[in-house]
């Protein structure tokens, strides 16, 4: 793995990493800049303050996904590597004989070195 990848998966894990840690929000970014009261009078309307059930391995799990993506990056980042030399090739037009025309016919041919 190169430096480049190396960043950019760690980099990529830090921020899903701190995503996790913030608190849920259940409205887009700026939807304070248009806040709105809504008041009512229903009987048998209980409100409650404080109190957030459910979400204690919300985190956690956050945590798990960002470095389990990390860790998929990192292993396709470095697959390239281990494949070996690459090959360079090319492809180039090549006059062959063909027995069905009797002629010299034009193909496309590839070559590697």
């Amino acid at each position: 793995m190169t430096i480049k990848t190396t960043f950019i998966a760690a980099g990529t894990a830090l921020a899903i990493a701190a995503a996790a840690f913030q608190p849920a929000q259940a409205a887009p970014a700026f939807a304070g800049l248009a806040k709105q009261s809504i008041t009512t009078s229903a009987a048998g309307v209980e409100v409650v303050k404080g109190k957030h059930h459910g979400h204690a391995g919300a985190a956690a799990a956050a945590a798990i996904i960002g470095l389990g993506a990390f860790a998929i990056g990192a292993a396709v980042a470095n697959d390239r590597y281990n494949r070996g030399p690459q090959r360079r090739c090319y492809v180039e037009r090549v006059r062959v004989w063909d027995s069905y025309y009797q002629a010299y016919v034009v193909e496309k041919r590839r070559f590697c070195d």
